[in-house]
């Protein structure tokens, strides 16, 4: 992905990155749902000069897309967004593989992103409308792969009749699949 970040867009102490991704390099290894070690909670990165390289390069996709305003910040939104290149992604249906990016969106505090539902469902349906394609993850626990589901499929229906309740309903539905079914336990490469 070019870096066409949004302008005088910060993270401003977010640092949900810190604790929901995994991280597997040489530079640094961390398991999913685990809290960096280099992270100060409420402050962010306690190394920010000199974090890793995979730390520089990455910015979820509130710092990339000007259409999501303030209320998009990960730790306001309870959701961390990720943009792909869809030739990245091997789990990804081949008619899907043309389109221009691939967004998952990451569940990362229930209450926050229930709150936040609305604008979530009319930009969710919007990407799947335009036939982008969408993921939904969720924590599960930590040290393990994030419960994921595609979108696209079954949202389609309501979307299309723009059924708001059946929507949500759909949405809650996907959210608590991947929270009861958890990925395999993540084994990071060991450094030696």
């Amino acid at each position: 992905m070019t870096d066409h970040r949004v302008e005088d867009r910060n993270c401003d102490g977010c640092s949900v990155c810190c604790e929901y991704l995994t991280i597997d390099t040489p530079a640094l290894r961390k398991l999913p749902d685990v809290l960096c070690p280099n992270c100060i909670r409420g402050s962010g990165c306690g190394i920010y000069d000199s974090r890793p390289d995979v730390c520089r390069d990455w910015y979820c996709g509130w710092r990339y897309l000007p259409v999501l305003d303030e209320s998009w910040r990960p730790d306001r939104a309870g959701v961390l967004i990720t943009v792909n290149d869809p030739r990245d992604r091997k789990d990804l249906p081949w008619s899907y593989k043309k389109s221009p990016a691939v967004v998952k969106f990451s569940v990362v505090d229930q209450g926050r992103f229930r709150a936040h539902i609305e604008p979530f469902i009319s930009y969710m349906g919007g990407l799947i409308e335009s036939g982008v394609p969408v993921f939904l993850a969720a924590s599960t626990q930590g040290g393990h792969a994030h419960g994921k589901t595609f979108l696209n499929h079954g949202m389609i229906g309501a979307v299309l009749i723009r059924d708001y309740q059946r929507s949500v309903n759909e949405l809650l539905t996907a959210l608590d699949v991947c929270r009861r079914h958890p990925g395999e336990r993540i084994s990071l490469h060991d450094a030696s």
